[in-house]
């Protein structure tokens, strides 16, 4: 008998209705326990991570062998006391079916665990449809997505291209190799796997559909209203989600609609604690000439060491030159920012225009993220 990856756990609870505990929040308790993020972590382990979180349950879940058949058995447990709240358990006749017997207990552990089923019909999906029936196309993905924010998109990019060739129809591979391919510059080639993606946005689960569509439409055709739509309904039926109250975000500020994104920024920020949403947030005061607001929502984020720190720099710089000479605060934010770091004696970067200094600091979501 093995454990289920803990990949494979994340599939179960990222395309049903159950909020995930963010991976940084993970990484953050595994680092204050003295452990490696690369050890395997056993059910004590996540345990103790969940406890030190605050986090009230954790999945767990085995498959063991036999003979040609596997047995999945999958469970919700109490952090706080380590009693099981409910246990679910299926049989697959061959390796190419785990992944639907294990979609059959996730749906069968929700019933138990109390889940209507009004919610239940509307968000369920079999799980092979939902990612992908090729466990070796699922482990790719996984690896890609670990990879990706350990050491970043280029060493990821051959695990997730790896998945698609191994599953043609992996549609949220599919999104995530237009990211990476975003992020590296490679337009054509983003532009390429977003429209697969939305080829076979039909047979996902509704997460997967709002993630697909928001970025066809943001990326693929710029229709950043419908992109906008995706977003909103994507926040309707899955509330605690930080990315996407982000991602929504810096659609309203290239909108111009700085109100609105810097509400929906605090809303992520109130999900997770997280620099970069720090950094939007003070761009988005910026451009509405809310400048003690931009400083001391830096300084808060200072504060709590997010591990991004280094992106405040150019906002910070600006910030702090905002009344000297005679600098009036309409100069920050109608066109003279760039000039402010000149006279300072900061050379940003090889930015060198304001038009493209702004465009950085408030208005283009594809630069901030590719961070």
């Amino acid at each position: 008998m093995v454990p289920i990856s803990a990949g494979t756990l994340s599939v179960v609870r990222v395309k049903y209705n159950i909020q995930q505990m963010p991976a940084r929040a993970a990484g953050k308790a595994v680092m204050i326990m003295n452990a490696s993020p690369h050890d395997r972590r056993t059910q004590e382990v996540a345990r103790e991570i969940c406890l030190r979180t605050g986090t009230k349950a954790m999945l767990a879940g085995s498959i063991a062998a036999l003979g040609s058949h596997f047995a999945i058995t999958l469970k919700a447990v109490n952090c706080q006391s380590g009693d099981s709240l409910g246990a679910a358990e299926a049989e697959a006749d061959s390796r190419e079916k785990v992944l639907g017997a294990l979609g059959q207990a996730a749906t069968e552990l929700r019933g138990e665990l109390g889940e209507s089923l009004a919610s239940i019909q509307k968000f369920d999906k079999p799980l092979e449809q939902v990612t992908t029936s090729s466990l070796e196309a699922l482990k790719a993905y996984t690896d890609g997505d670990k990879i990706q924010g350990e050491k970043g998109d280029t060493e990821a990019l051959p695990f997730v291209k790896r998945a698609v060739e191994l599953d043609p129809s992996f549609a949220e591979a599919h999104v995530a190799l237009g990211t990476l391919y975003s992020n590296l510059g490679q337009s054509s080639l983003a532009q390429e796997h977003y429209k697969k993606a939305y080829e076979l946005r039909d047979r996902v689960s509704l997460r997967e559909k709002y993630d697909i569509m928001s970025n066809y439409y943001r990326d693929n055709t710029g229709e950043l209203d419908k992109a906008a739509q995706q977003f909103e309904l994507w926040i309707h039926d899955y509330p605690h989600d930080p990315d996407v109250h982000g991602n929504l975000g810096l659609i309203y500020a290239t909108l111009g609609q700085h109100e609105k994104a810097a509400a929906l920024t605090r809303e992520e920020l109130k999900l997770r604690q997280d620099g970069y949403g720090y950094f939007n947030l003070a761009n988005d005061y910026i451009a509405l000439n809310r400048l003690d607001e931009a400083k001391a929502i830096l300084d808060q984020a200072r504060h709590l060491e997010t591990g991004a720190e280094d992106i405040f720099f150019p906002l910070e710089q600006v910030l702090s030159r905002s009344g000297e000479d005679g600098l009036d605060e309409g100069r920050l934010v109608n066109g003279h920012a760039l000039d402010v770091l000149r006279e300072g004696g900061i050379d940003f970067g090889g930015v060198d225009d304001d038009a493209a200094f702004l465009a950085f600091l408030v208005d283009d979501p594809l630069v901030q993220e590719q961070r």
